[in-house]
Formats: C-alpha cells, sequence, structure tokens
C-alpha cells in the first residue's frame, strides 16, 4: 500500500475509533524496513499526523517493546 492510501485509512480509522468513544489506538506502521530509497515514509507520516491534528489526537507515545516498540505507537484520542 502507498503513502497515501495508508494515510487516508489511518484518518479514517482514527476518526471512525474518536466518533464512538474509544480511548486509547494501537497504531502499528512498522519501521520502514521495506521501503523505497531505504528510508521510513508511513512512520514519519503517521507521527506527524498526530502532531498536527489535535482536535482528533490528545497525545502519543511510542509502543512499548512487546507492543511493538519503534514500530507502533499508542494514541490517546480526544473524545468530543
Amino acid at each position: 500500500m502507498g503513502l497515501e492510501e495508508a494515510m487516508r485509512r489511518f484518518e479514517t480509522q482514527l476518526r471512525t475509533f474518536q466518533r464512538h468513544g474509544t480511548h486509547e489506538v494501537l497504531v502499528v506502521h512498522g519501521k520502514g524496513q521495506h521501503s523505497e530509497a531505504g528510508r521510513p515514509q508511513i512512520k514519519p507520516a503517521v507521527r506527524a499526523w498526530c502532531d498536527h491534528h489535535p482536535e482528533v489526537v490528545a497525545s502519543w507515545r511510542e509502543a512499548p517493546r512487546d507492543w511493538g516498540g519503534e514500530g507502533a505507537i499508542v494514541v490517546q484520542l480526544r473524545i468530543p
């Protein structure tokens, strides 16, 4: 899946979880080890999206190692 499609699905899912009152979501974005040009694309885009959408994301943190570590984040959603 390309970056645009991944981000579209990511945003749709987070907003759906938010509407349903979900407080916390584990987002597995991977480490980007198989990205074109050898640089992660989805990981930084997901983290930047969270930083720039405070109406949806109250906070986020890297997932604990046994939940995916640097390949995932735990997102706290802002409940309207």
